[in-house]
């Protein structure tokens, strides 16, 4: 549950016709939905005083807490050019999390009827926040704590007769991309029991280096440890001359074409966290670099990097299938070429 505690619509009667405030509180409403919908959920309730939000219904993910937490992150943050909060409008958010029954609802403002205290007790805690902080208790931090940085703050009771309990505030994202990844050095567990599927990968990459291609389809249940098996593959891997590029799809935007192969040919052509203003420069230079026949792709390259160039852009006459087809053959070539002289 995302909860959201909105202060000061009433104030802007003092100041604005009733038809603008009506147009600011419609544009509130429409940002929040847009950015809810991004993260795979729904807006259970809206009003000018309060915002319920909906995670893991009626479609769930492994991770929709941490869609959750993500969604307040861009709603609070979002940039200028989406949407900009009225003057004297404040936001204070709070995400929680629980098991509970949920049924849907034929009529009214709600879509759905949640069980248990979750909704009621996450907008208490969002009410005790301060303006634009994001607060969440302590058995959800445990959860998001490797993707977003988070402050304690100061002990709230949620309810009468319940004990204080201490929030912890959402600060940022922590720029890691899995819970692996965001671990100390040597602080996981020993790894055992997957000798058969490490000597898999390892006689794949063996194959692949003496000329014989391979790809490989890691499948199971969720927790069943296939995001540690590829980490300790990748481990083993430092000291051999192979190159590594991940990518990933994620929970927002999650309908964009190729999108985890796009991001595995930015982290091959070095600009992953890119954020200079000659990106282009650096690009072409980095495709060179690869593999000089990459040339011959550079503006399908640069339009699938989402790169203006003004001095490679592609020809008119690709559209519809004939450019799909060229902006696969591209980043197809990426890989290919590119291993021509390092697997």
């Amino acid at each position: 549950v995302l909860a959201c505690a909105i202060e000061g619509v009433d104030a802007l009667m003092e100041t604005m016709d009733p038809e603008e405030v009506d147009m600011a509180l419609a544009g509130l409403e429409e940002w929040v939905r847009a950015v809810v919908d991004e993260f795979g959920g729904v807006v259970n309730e809206f009003s000018e005083d309060k915002c319920v939000t909906l995670f893991g219904v009626p479609v769930t993910h492994e991770d929709d807490r941490l869609r959750a937490v993500r969604a307040a992150l861009v709603v609070r943050d979002g940039d200028a050019t989406d949407y900009v909060i009225p003057e004297g409008v404040t936001i204070r958010h709070s995400v929680g999390s629980a098991q509970v029954a949920i049924r849907a609802v034929d009529s009214g403002e709600r879509r759905y009827r949640v069980g248990g205290r979750v909704v009621a007790d996450t907008m208490r805690l969002a009410q005790s926040a301060a303006p634009g902080e994001i607060l969440v208790l302590p058995q959800l931090a445990r959860v998001v704590e490797p993707f977003v940085a988070l402050e304690a703050r100061a002990p709230v009771t949620l309810a009468t007769g319940q004990d204080p309990t201490t929030p912890l505030a959402v600060i940022k994202e922590s720029g890691h991309a899995s819970r692996l990844e965001a671990a100390a050095q040597g602080s996981l567990t020993p790894f055992v029991g997957r000798t058969t599927e490490l000597a898999a990968l390892a006689q794949a990459l063996d194959d692949t280096c003496s000329g014989s291609g391979r790809f490989v389809t890691v499948i199971g249940d969720v927790g069943v440890g296939k995001s540690r098996l590829l980490h300790e593959f990748m481990q083993s891997l430092e000291q051999r001359e192979v190159r590594m590029s991940t990518g990933r799809c994620r929970e927002r935007g999650s309908l964009t074409p190729l999108l985890p192969f796009i991001d595995c040919m930015k982290n091959l052509l070095g600009i992953a966290r890119a954020s200079t203003d000659d990106v282009e420069g650096k690009v072409i230079e980095k495709m060179t670099e690869l593999a000089p026949m990459l040339s011959d792709y550079v503006p399908a390259i640069l339009h699938l990097l989402s790169i203006d160039s003004k001095q490679h852009r592609l020809p008119d006459y690709l559209a519809g299938e004939d450019l799909q087809a060229a902006l696969g053959e591209a980043l197809v070539s990426v890989f290919t070429l590119g291993a021509g002289s390092r697997p």
